[in-house]
């Protein structure tokens, strides 16, 4: 996992040496030492002062700040910087030597601002560009330092977007923009009417925590959408928020025995054993399959339909030490159990390999690996996954993204003579770029009823000078960062990249995502979740909005959902059943000192309708994985038809397995028709439907459409679980 600073550090001259105030073992003491990765490091460098009869050379001090900036001991950081530059005069003048270090000490004050504003007086409005109203710093003395440090820095760099991207967020914080110098000045589009409100505090489901991912579903039943959220490290948790409407969520992770569930960094839900019940799985080991720290299990988490989990793994016979980020239930032969294809990650394959693994549901509980044997157990630092099916031949195909190269698209080449089996086409395809590809996912944007593949490229750039290119980007400043891509299925196995003539902007730093319709158009429109490990990676996550042009615009400022913590899993989903789409982000970063609080975006739409259906397989999985819907609709403007594939979205967060589409409030519904994933590829008609209603469809011939009870509500005042802790 990459540092928060650059490997600049051998800049400073090793000979010059400097005696510490404190001793070894206050230093060791005051850093809450434990396990984690990154602590080890500044136990290392605290142990070699003391061998060195507490001298230490400025590189040796320099990582030991760094180290515990990463262990959120920002104000430690700011000592040694400062005693360092104290006792060496020659480092304190901001040359092309040392900017790294002016640059390290200005985003600890930065660092030291948020931490005394946005965390410790966490606010709704908190670190949402353009931040203004209770966003606003109470405590001015970090911002204050860090424009101060920046302003420096720019008069001897001016071409420094990272950190001219940060002078500017630093004076937003304190409402004093107007006294940016105007050629550092940067103007931010202002909020506009429709706003959405991140209510995550209000409704107590603001988990604090690190990066992580999210899942929004029904896990007792009972019609509303319930939160589960995880963080990564190996102290992580799992967060289980129970949806109990109109009072809000109630936090029962010790009732459904989650207490003692470690995390992972992503979180997806199946019913795996057709029971009825959502179950899930957590992944685990992403970013470090070079090391032992990868090497971790992913967890088969079993609902028992009693409000209570249960994890096995080791029953399932799905336990496996390989490190990963990405996995998709699907059921690639058609026999109505769900499988699990797990995309894992081979960082250097010369020296270690760390095969796909596709685990064929047995039905009876258990797995079998059956990878090597279809033809997907490709090697790759693969990072995401999605399931569609790129040919309408009712059998679903694998993409993956890959960190490090090509593309992989494998396409179900179904059953011949008893052996199933996958053939990667991502070169005819036309899909192996972008090289550093991450998050992805399959969706049908123009409704050709052809499934589209969206990946999102995470350059290298992307990991020490997010801030900067994000900067560039925003001003039109050229930039030879690569783009993601948004492919276009031609409906001959062959894809066209559009993503110049659909996204205006380049899209950077992109891990966790999704998509949903959140104007209600029935267009697509994505949330992206923006960041990265580097401290300095403030940039806002970013909402864009499709048009009948097939254009997406950046609405993030507008609405109001511009937030500048590290964006990670996301999901989208109507949590208050009023039909519009709420947003929930996971918003903590990768190191033990940059958790934050997850929000939750509450959308404020009206004047529409909306179409729910819940799907129950027979023939077919269960949760009908894969089904594609078809929606015709008619107007005063005519016809129109929307397709809907059933997954939980993007590769990294997870919508509810359910279908919902969002249309103008003057169509009325002609037709639903659903083409089950049962192998028989037809659309199945059930006729008109009546709109703004949420429906259980089943495939079984002989069971009746029924309505489910999802009535529409608002959250009260300062609902919500009032034992819950809140870091203010």
């Amino acid at each position: 996992m990459p540092s928060c600073s650059s490997n600049e550090t051998g800049e400073l001259v090793d000979a010059v040496t400097w005696p510490l105030q404190d001793s070894v073992q206050s230093i060791i003491n005051s850093a809450d030492l434990n396990q984690s990765i990154y602590q080890n490091t500044l136990r290392a460098n605290a142990i070699s002062i003391a061998l060195n009869g507490q001298q230490a050379n400025p590189k040796m001090l320099f990582n030991l700040a760094k180290e515990h900036l990463n262990a959120g001991k920002t104000q430690l950081a700011i000592e040694i910087i400062n005693d360092l530059q104290k006792q060496n005069p020659q480092l304190a003048a901001i040359n092309q030597r040392t900017k790294f270090l002016h640059e390290f000490l200005a985003i600890c004050y930065l660092r030291m601002a948020e931490q005394q504003n946005c965390q410790d007086n966490h606010t709704d409005e908190s670190c949402i560009v353009p931040i203004s109203g209770t966003g606003i710093h109470l405590r001015e003395d970090g911002s204050t330092l860090a424009m101060q440090k920046y302003a420096s820095i720019l008069e001897k760099f001016p071409q420094d977007y990272q950190s001219l991207w940060l002078y500017n967020i630093a004076a937003m914080t304190l409402n004093k923009s107007d006294e940016i110098p105007a050629r550092f000045k940067v103007e931010i589009a202002k909020k506009g009417d429709y706003q959405f409100k991140n209510i995550a505090s209000k409704i107590r489901v603001d988990h604090y925590g690190l990066s992580g991912s999210t899942i929004i579903e029904d896990f007792n039943n009972d019609g509303y959408l319930d939160i589960l959220s995880s963080s990564w490290n190996l102290n992580g948790d799992i967060v289980l928020y129970q949806n109990q409407g109109p009072s809000g969520f109630k936090n029962l992770t010790e009732e459904a025995n989650l207490s003692l569930v470690k995390g992972g960094l992503n979180i997806k839900q199946a019913d795996f054993n057709n029971d009825g019940w959502m179950d899930f799985l957590i992944i685990r080991g992403a970013w470090r399959p070079s090391s032992n720290w990868g090497i971790l299990p992913n967890s088969l988490m079993k609902n028992n339909g009693d409000g209570t989990f249960t994890d096995v793994t080791l029953q399932s016979r799905m336990y496996s030490t390989r490190p990963s980020q990405s996995a998709e239930w699907f059921d690639y032969n058609n026999d109505g159990w769900l499988d699990l294809f797990i995309a894992n990650e081979s960082q250097y394959p010369d020296r270690e390999s760390f095969p796909c693994e596709l685990f064929n549901n047995n039905g009876d509980g258990t797995f079998t690996n059956v990878a090597k044997e279809l033809g997907v157990d490709v090697v790759g630092y693969f990072k995401g996954c999605s399931i569609g099916d790129i040919n309408n031949d009712n059998l679903m195909d694998i993409y993956i993204s890959n960190l490090q190269g090509n593309n992989v698209l494998l396409m179900n080449n179904g059953e011949t003579e008893g052996q199933w089996s996958f053939t990667d086409i991502a070169q005819s395809a036309g899909v192996t770029k972008p090289e550093a590809g991450f998050p992805c996912w399959f969706a049908d944007y123009n409704n050709d009823g052809y499934d589209d593949i969206f990946n999102f490229s995470y350059p290298t750039v992307c990991f020490f000078n997010l801030s900067g290119e994000f900067l560039k980007d925003l001003l039109g400043i050229p930039s030879d960062v690569e783009r993601s891509a948004v492919y276009f299925n031609n409906g001959d196995k062959t894809f066209e990249n559009r993503v110049e003539s659909v996204f205006p902007n380049k899209i950077l730093g992109t891990m966790g995502c999704n998509y949903g319709d959140i104007n209600n158009d029935g267009l697509i429109d994505l949330y992206l979740g923006n960041g990265a490990p580097d401290y300095r990676s403030v940039t806002p996550n970013q909402l864009l909005v499709s048009g009948p042009t097939d254009i997406y615009q950046n609405m993030s400022y507008d609405y109001g959902l511009g937030h500048i913590q590290k964006g990670h899993g996301i999901s989208i989903a109507d949590l208050d059943n009023d039909g519009d789409q709420d947003i929930y982000a996971n918003m903590g970063g990768a190191f033990e000192g940059d958790a934050f609080h997850n929000a939750l975006f509450e959308n404020p739409s009206d004047n529409f309708s909306f179409l729910k259906l819940r799907l129950k397989g027979d023939v077919s999985n269960i949760n009908a994985i894969g089904a594609k819907v078809k929606l015709t609709l008619s107007g005063t403007s005519g016809t129109k038809v929307l397709f809907k594939t059933l997954n939980s979205g993007s590769s990294f967060g997870a919508n509810p397995l359910m279908v919902q589409l969002n249309f103008e409030e003057d169509y009325i519904i002609q037709d639903v028709s659903i083409n089950w994933p049962n192998g028989q590829n037809e659309f199945v008609s059930y006729g008109a439907l009546e709109k703004n209603k949420a429906y259980k469809i089943p495939e079984k011939q002989g069971e009746s459409i029924s309505i489910i009870d999802m009535p529409a509500f608002k959250w009260k005042e300062n609902s919500g679980d009032h034992s819950h802790h809140h870091n203010h």
